[in-house]
């Protein structure tokens, strides 16, 4: 399960199959994602939203970081918060080019490459759409993709997640009680 960046700029399905791994969207239905992480044997994520839902679920979860989408310090505050200890593995990023962008975004992706070659970078401009990843690139994601399969598995420590689901059922009880449909609002 890719974070939904790193999913927008790759074909990581493709990888994934070639991998011999499921892949996960992270654009499918909640519903869909929900169902696909509860009935995985482990779960390689770089989605931290997908480890909370596996770990939820008991589904042991190894995380991976692919690209500038993932934040260090989200993950590491909620690892924390749980408890856990986990090695985060590093996938290189994978670029799948032009591959279902626009002729527009290809045009104009085009001529900012060919202005940042010769030194022209607008602070204010968005970046280019990476070129696409070369296939010794796509190699060694592949490769590493199948490494991850043999790494150790991640859960939160059941009486630590039974603790955090208790704790959170009672701060929705308290925000019920102040907030909810019979309350009504006012300035403070």
């Amino acid at each position: 399960l890719p974070h939904h960046g790193s999913d927008r700029v790759g074909d990581w399905q493709r990888l994934c199959n070639e991998a011999g791994l499921n892949y996960i969207s992270p654009g499918m239905s909640p519903h869909e994602v929900f169902k696909e992480i509860k009935s995985s044997h482990i779960l390689i994520t770089e989605a931290m939203h997908g480890a909370i839902i596996a770990d939820a679920y008991r589904t042991p979860w190894i995380p991976v970081k692919c690209s500038r989408h993932f934040s260090d310090f989200k993950w590491d505050d909620w690892m924390q918060s749980m408890g856990i200890l986990a090695t985060v593995s590093e996938i290189p990023c994978h670029y799948a080019g032009y591959t279902n962008q626009s002729f527009s975004t290809k045009l104009k992706s085009e001529v900012k490459h060919l202005l940042r070659s010769i030194g022209f970078r607008p602070a204010h401009w968005t970046p280019p759409v990476p070129r696409r990843s070369s296939n010794a690139a796509e190699r060694k994601i592949i490769d590493k993709l199948k490494l991850c399969r043999d790494f150790p598995a991640t859960l939160s420590d059941e009486k630590v997640l039974a603790d955090r689901v208790e704790r959170f059922q009672e701060f929705l009880v308290k925000f019920a009680a102040e907030f909810g449909p019979n309350q009504t609002c006012s300035k403070r």
